[in-house]
């Protein structure tokens, strides 16, 4: 006896206990593949959506494109399945996917089928098939071997098109956050180039940038203390290299301080500190972000720069644009592997800065348009959370 907790009032008959490979074909066996075709390989999708379409010709394909996709057809992503970086394919024409997915064709409802392999307990069966360590993966007979538990044609239908109804909420939250992002890096290239300027209150112009030295407006500046720590709990969060984005604070994986440890209360982190990152990858280091009191108590370590100016939150602007960004490279040192921005060196990168009230202007419009980016990223996450909630109560 099987059925869900939460079901459309007209079903009440049990679900019917399967494996996979009864209600789906997995990797069923393609014609030759076309002289060109686009490649779906794991970097093209991310969160059900494919980002990009790769144009190719056969002779230059990875040997890992095998998959010649018909409309319908779900790709499950076998290597590193926890990312869950699957996609139900709706599209006509040439696609050609990698080996890093399983093909599955549904025998009934296809969008049934990829919201079911999203379910807690499926991906659960999933991971402990897995083999591998750095890659784990799962086989296909492993994968179409799994249980699963399906209802008739006619409510798979029902939940599939309800649970697309929110995907494509979800989306459209996506799409609205992509375009806030695009019009926040377009503005700031408008404004830090001086193509937009802002008036003074009374309407009048502001004065001409001037070229400084950082070290000539830096107030003051501080490294992190060198302090052991781990990924167990305690009082005392660290924030290191690895939690510093571009303008952000970034908390998805964070360390602590081990509890033995003499703490200064000096590295204590507080609302619009502004941290430089001195040591990284050629890549990464000179990344600055400013902290937003993510939480509400954290420190920093000896990789990081703490920074003070007349305008904190502006700052974190100017050192994130593009001209900025390049000026930053040019004065790192080391290798692609081991890189470091010396303070010396820092001290003397040359800047273009308006006046304090015009920084003002700009630190507010820009902040107002971060809160935005925010606030939908938030219903980003509160609606995913939403859906995962909705396939554990509405699929066995």
């Amino acid at each position: 006896m099987a059925a869900p907790k939460l079901r459309f009032k007209e079903f009440d008959e049990d679900w019917s206990k399967t494996t996979l490979n009864d209600i789906a074909e997995i990797n069923p066996p393609s014609s030759s593949l076309p002289d060109k075709f686009i490649y779906i390989d794991l970097e093209s999708v991310k969160n059900g959506r494919l980002l990009a379409e790769n144009n190719i010709e056969l002779k230059n394909a990875p040997s890992r494109a095998q998959r010649l996709l018909q409309k319908d057809d779900v790709l499950f992503q076998v290597v590193r399945p926890y990312q869950q970086n699957n996609l139900y394919f709706e599209k006509e024409g040439s696609y050609v996917a990698s080996t890093g997915y399983a093909q599955i064709r549904a025998n009934a409802n296809s969008s049934f089928l990829y919201h079911m392999l999203h379910e807690e307990q499926f991906l659960s069966e999933v991971i402990n098939r897995c083999t591998g360590t750095s890659y784990p993966a799962i086989n296909s007979k492993d994968l179409s071997s799994i249980e699963v538990y399906t209802p008739s044609l006619k409510e798979q239908t029902k939940i599939a098109t309800f649970l697309s109804t929110v995907d494509t909420k979800i989306d459209e939250l996506i799409q609205k956050h992509e375009l806030l992002t695009e019009y926040k890096k377009g503005m700031m290239q408008q404004l830090f180039s001086q193509k937009l300027r802002f008036k003074a209150d009374d309407g009048s112009d502001f004065e001409d940038w001037k070229n400084v030295k950082l070290g000539n407006i830096l107030l003051d500046y501080k490294l992190g203390g060198n302090y052991k720590n781990s990924e167990k709990p305690t009082m005392h969060p660290l924030i290191k290299m690895g939690n510093i984005g571009r303008g952000s604070i970034h908390l998805d994986k964070i360390e602590y301080i081990i509890q033995e440890e003499s703490i200064d209360s000096d590295d204590i982190v507080k609302l619009d500190d502004l941290f430089f990152n001195t040591r990284n990858t050629l890549e990464l280091v000179g990344k600055v972000a400013i902290w937003r009191n993510e939480i509400p108590v954290a420190y920093y370590n000896s990789n990081l720069m703490r920074m003070k100016f007349e305008n904190n939150r502006f700052m974190n602007y100017l050192f994130n644009e593009t001209s900025s960004l390049k000026k930053l490279k040019a004065i790192a040192s080391g290798t692609t592997s081991v890189a470091a921005i010396y303070t010396k060196d820092l001290l003397k990168m040359n800047l273009s800065i308006p006046s304090d009230i015009e920084q003002t202007k700009i630190a507010n419009f820009l902040t107002a348009i971060d809160q935005k980016i925010d606030n939908v990223a938030e219903q980003i996450d509160h609606a995913k959370t939403w859906k995962k909630g909705l396939l554990q109560q509405m699929l066995v």
